[in-house]
């Protein structure tokens, strides 16, 4: 049976999940998942007392791998999932990055800020569920200072036709049983094939950066191609 996902109501689903979602994610990327934060990190600014924002924090995990950096100030974490941010609101004061990192309710493609607010902002895995990328996108370029720069990890297809096929029988059928066995919802993880199938990767994802104004883009496979590190910035 195939599902149709409206994303406007994707936070729902992640409001299902919400407690489970840091082992699932553990699991499912065997742990690759760590290194793929420290390399975005690889990409912030250079400059120090950075403001940064982490769009569709979920659980806070880039946002405190942020907030960790020294060159970061403070961070926002932002996510229309209010399961999510309850359970990151409790990693914070668990970690005690509480004083230094601040969850709230929002729209990634209305975001609450004012212009030129931030240095730097990151989505991890997220982008693909909004509704309208190119609006999350422009209005991340809003709230980005001049010099500002924007880093993106989201899921591939890998360019190897072999490594494509066993890449999409991964996600169609592995990751969807994994993800009801750990998580108990037989929904959760069964859109994942048709998303990453459809939404734009590569030269594609560039592409519309580089429509809403973003300069100096670039993007670096990892996972064999099953994940993409995207960034950009303001001038």
């Amino acid at each position: 049976m195939s599902i149709t996902i409206n994303k406007n109501e994707s936070y729902r689903m992640f409001d299902r999940i919400a407690r489970c979602y840091d082992f699932v994610n553990l699991f499912i990327s065997l742990g690759m998942h760590q290194g793929w934060r420290k390399k975005m990190m690889l990409h912030l600014p250079a400059c120090k007392d950075q403001n940064v924002l982490d769009l569709a924090t979920g659980t806070g995990d880039v946002a405190f791998t942020l907030a960790r950096e020294s060159r970061v100030a403070k961070v926002t974490g932002l996510d229309l999932s209010t399961g999510m941010l309850t359970v990151a609101g409790k990693k914070a004061i668990n970690d005690d990055l509480d004083q230094k990192v601040r969850f709230i309710e929002g729209d990634a493609q209305h975001i609450p800020a004012k212009s030129q607010s931030y240095d730097a902002i990151t989505i991890s895995f997220g982008i693909r569920n909004v509704p309208n990328t190119s609006k999350c996108l422009a209005d991340a370029l809003r709230v980005l200072k001049p010099s500002g720069k924007m880093i993106i990890l989201e899921s591939a297809l890998p360019r190897s036709r072999i490594l494509r096929f066993f890449s999409l029988i991964h996600v169609r059928y592995v990751l969807p049983v994994l993800g009801w066995l750990l998580s108990g919802d037989p929904y959760a993880y069964r859109y994942l094939d048709k998303t990453i199938r459809t939404y734009p990767h590569g030269k594609d994802f560039l592409a519309m950066m580089v429509g809403v104004g973003f300069k100096n883009t670039g993007f670096q496979s990892l996972a064999l191609g099953g994940v993409n590190l995207y960034w950009g910035e303001k001038q």
